[in-house]
């Protein structure tokens, strides 16, 4: 049975204006489908009973086994398939049908109100938006029964919002069993332990600017000539979409908080590059916390530069939740870009505790809790307004932990600027709901640029085909439908510095000049072991797959050579006069 059998029944039943009773601590009333279900119950009861002409169903709402209760209608053939039966696991709901749609797709909103009932029995007790939980998940209920709501609900848009931190160690969060004791990231790991821990997640550069590029268009930065943060600071070119115009034709009211590092002067500015909202600040990623003084490096409003006061972590999660509370009744895209934990290490005082015997690290920590507290008051926010279910939220760091900030990346190799593990590989969860279920975690290869074409996805967006994507959809992969996104991942800071990667499969190439490492990430994650040696037709391999993607790339905006040349820091030959007054002849045709 396909979208298009269950849409018919839809249409018939909804035709035959259903009558509706809703018994409810014994009042009983009647009435039709346009009757308001949100009229028809008292949320506060815990016997709630629904009931047609054909069904009834009576839920105890204090029962711990609300799922075993549970029915969740779909008409086929108009008999009735209750959750327990669906298996959304089986190959057979993946294959195609004639119509191009799986068993899966057509049953999904069966499966968002599966969800929406197992999130319940998690968080009824204690929780000061239980109530609001009870009338959502009561008014979804009533609307299948009377044949709305698979429909209403599967075209619900989804919140969008991308929580960006800044240098953060990839052990500098708690979940990851590796974190030394003096981290403690409760707010972070509540999350991650409710969500998808995405464990093979990457950023597309190794340095702020380069990732934000790519994640801002989907692309690989090095395409429109960013390879370095002072390339990407610089600002992107104006050709080039990023993803708050693709979502602006669906509906979606975007704001950007915190650090943009996209650009300088006005035409790089995020008001000018589809974001509806703004506040934060232009410039590079050192900005001071609590010293917003300095009007040549401003924090802004919209397009005005304000003065300020607060540490700013604070007040870019108070933006945050304010944009959240300002737009929670239409869908929105909300990109949350924290320069914490970036340098230079300021927090309050009174938060600083001497536990590690190192300053920086001890103020690192400190810098952490108030980050940690941030992404607390925004899923707080989200749910208090009953719009969590239906937020896709993912949170990942701009690229690997800095040396210079004494952050742990353990057990990874390396730091930010360079393209080992450590540089890279970062925390990476994603979160929604109604979609799928969280507490689980999602081994597939997966980075930064992904998340464009994820959002539009999520939106139910084309994906655009004027400036075609390097990202997929990660939401498969998060399904469980495929086990692969990516054949390999590239990175480049072209020749300046000579540093490049490419990782294919297991098998990961990291260069620096002429120093070339391969590693197998599957044994050693660590990358504590170079088996080029023993594997040259791999090395050789790698390499040619990296040259010929490079060919692909542009130019580097800052005019610096694309590849590594050994003879670039030699001295110059003496020129002839005639080729002096050509290379005169060239710079200013350039």
């Amino acid at each position: 049975m396909d979208r298009t059998d269950i849409l018919r029944v839809l249409m018939l039943e909804r035709t035959k204006q259903i009558g509706l009773c809703v018994v409810d601590s014994g009042d009983i009333r009647r009435g039709t489908e346009q009757t308001r279900p949100d009229d028809q119950f008292d949320s506060s009861q815990d016997n709630v009973t629904l009931s047609n002409d054909r069904h009834t169903m009576t839920f105890n709402l204090s029962a711990s086994s609300v799922i075993a209760q549970t029915q969740v209608i779909i008409f086929e053939q108009l008999q009735v398939i209750t959750a327990p039966e669906l298996d959304f696991n089986k190959a057979s709901h993946h294959e195609k049908n004639e119509n191009n749609t799986t068993m899966q797709d057509a049953l999904r909103p069966a499966n968002r109100l599966k969800t929406c009932f197992t999130s319940l029995i998690s968080t009824r007790d204690g929780n000061e938006f239980v109530t609001m939980r009870l009338r959502h998940v009561l008014k979804t209920l009533t609307l299948s029964l009377i044949v709305i709501p698979s429909f209403a609900l599967a075209e619900e848009k989804p919140n969008i919002v991308i929580i960006l931190t800044d240098d953060q160690g990839y052990a500098d969060v708690s979940y990851n069993p590796h974190s030394p004791p003096e981290v403690s990231t409760p707010n972070i790991d509540a999350l991650a332990h409710s969500s998808m821990i995405c464990t093979q997640g990457y950023t597309s550069g190794h340095v702020c600017s380069p990732t934000r590029a790519g994640l801002m268009t989907g692309r690989y930065q090095q395409r429109f000539g960013i390879y370095t943060a002072g390339e990407g600071g610089s600002g992107v070119p104006l050709d080039e979409v990023f993803l708050s115009e693709r979502l602006k034709p669906a509906g979606y009211v975007s704001g950007a908080l915190g650090k943009w590092h996209l650009g300088l002067t006005e035409e790089y500015h995020a008001m000018n590059r589809g974001f509806d909202e703004f506040y934060g600040f232009m410039g590079r990623g050192a900005h001071p916390y609590f010293d917003h003084s300095d009007m040549n490096h401003p924090i802004y409003r919209g397009l005005t530069p304000i003065k300020e006061e607060g540490y700013l972590t604070t007040r870019i999660t108070e933006e945050a939740v304010d944009f959240i509370g300002r737009h929670k009744d239409e869908p929105f895209f909300l990109y949350v870009a924290y320069n914490a934990v970036h340098s230079p290490p300021e927090a309050p005082e009174e938060d600083i505790k001497q536990v590690t015997g190192d300053e920086t690290r001890d103020t690192l920590m400190a810098m952490i809790k108030h980050l940690d507290m941030g992404v607390g008051e925004i899923v707080h926010s989200l749910k208090k307004h009953n719009i969590f279910e239906n937020t896709l939220l993912i949170f990942l760091t701009d690229n690997g932990g800095s040396g210079t900030m004494h952050a742990n990346n353990a057990p990874l190799r390396g730091f930010k600027q360079m393209d080992y593990e450590g540089g890279i590989h970062v925390p990476f969860i994603v979160s929604w709901p109604a979609e799928f279920n969280g507490g689980k975690k999602c081994d597939v290869a997966m980075w930064s640029i992904d998340l464009f074409a994820t959002a539009l996805d999520a939106a139910g967006l084309p994906m655009p085909k004027d400036k075609p994507l390097d990202g997929t959809s990660i939401l498969p992969a998060l399904r469980g439908d495929t086990d692969i996104l990516h054949n390999e991942l590239y990175w480049s800071s072209a020749g300046a510095k000579g540093k490049w990667a490419i990782r294919s499969g297991d098998w990961k190439l990291v260069a620096e000049k002429n120093r070339i490492e391969l590693f197998d990430l599957e044994k050693d994650l660590s990358e504590t072991t170079d088996v080029a040696a023993k594997n040259p037709k791999v090395v050789t391999e790698l390499t040619s797959k990296y040259n010929a993607w490079l060919d692909e790339m542009a130019n580097p905006i800052s005019k610096q050579e694309k590849r590594w040349n050994p003879d670039a820091g030699a001295p110059a030959k003496k020129m002839s006069k005639e080729e002096k007054k050509a290379a005169r002849e060239k710079r200013k045709n350039e």
